[in-house]
């Protein structure tokens, strides 16, 4: 069975089980119950099914499934998520927006969304939730960005060695290019920063407000190609951050 068609039976098992499922990818679907909105990924699931007997697909997928309804439960207990210290800044291409996704802007084409990062899936944070909750968008915002704070210093970005050094943030946790939110903290002593966010697992930058000119056409090739060939794109452009977290675009 083909990624696509085992990708088409997690579906029709989501389905049953009361989730709205829509294929975003071979592997990777997006589904909905109710005020719980999740991106789940089915490729480890995938990876066992092969070293398995053909026949087993449909337990497998069912028994899975099973495990996300009853996560799902649990997760309606969600107010634990504000102390769990879970929910974490993501960035998004504004015109890709959710109806229901709170989000706040950070450039004219660029949004912050929220998500809980659960041990098999995001739940992103919408209006309902954030209802439940009690708590503003604001709050939601700084609470996320602190919690992004911690994760990242437990952390050790990529430095290319240059003049001047280049800086990569790439775990593939889906909360890469939202780092740009932190540089300032990240680096208190530069003054600014010249950087790229060309897919939500990738933020790349220098300490720098201006660059010499041929490293500047360097860095947007770079973010123009992953823009146009890596999964997520966020945005081709780059932009200028300066201390107090003031965006502009790089013409």
């Amino acid at each position: 069975m083909g990624e696509r068609l085992f990708t088409q039976r997690c579906v029709v098992a989501l389905s049953k089980a009361g989730f709205a499922a829509k294929e975003v990818a071979p592997l990777t679907i997006g589904i909905r119950r109710r005020s719980f909105t999740a991106v789940q990924e089915f490729r480890d699931l995938y990876a066992s099914y092969l070293l398995e007997e053909p026949a087993d697909a449909e337990n497998m997928i069912s028994k899975a499934v099973a495990d996300l309804s009853a996560q799902h439960s649990q997760v309606n207990r969600s107010q634990e998520l504000l102390s769990l210290g879970v929910v974490f800044p993501m960035f998004k291409a504004t015109r890709s927006l959710a109806p229901d996704a709170i989000a706040t802007p950070w450039t004219d084409d660029i949004s912050v969304v929220y998500a809980a990062d659960l041990p098999t899936h995001w739940q992103f944070i919408e209006e309902p939730i954030l209802n439940q909750w009690g708590v503003g968008p604001s709050e939601l915002h700084d609470l996320a960005v602190r919690n992004l704070v911690k994760r990242t210093r437990q952390m050790e970005a990529t430095v290319i060695p240059g003049n001047p050094p280049f800086t990569m943030y790439s775990s593939g946790d889906g909360f890469d290019a939202a780092r740009a939110l932190i540089l300032p903290e990240l680096e208190p002593d530069a003054e600014a920063f010249t950087l790229g966010v060309p897919t939500r697992n990738q933020l790349l930058y220098v300490a720098a407000g201006e660059l010499p000119e041929a490293f500047g056409a360097a860095l947007r090739a770079q973010v123009e190609q992953d823009f146009d060939t890596l999964d997520h794109p966020v945005s081709q452009r780059l932009w200028r951050l300066d201390a107090t977290g003031a965006v502009t675009r790089v013409d």
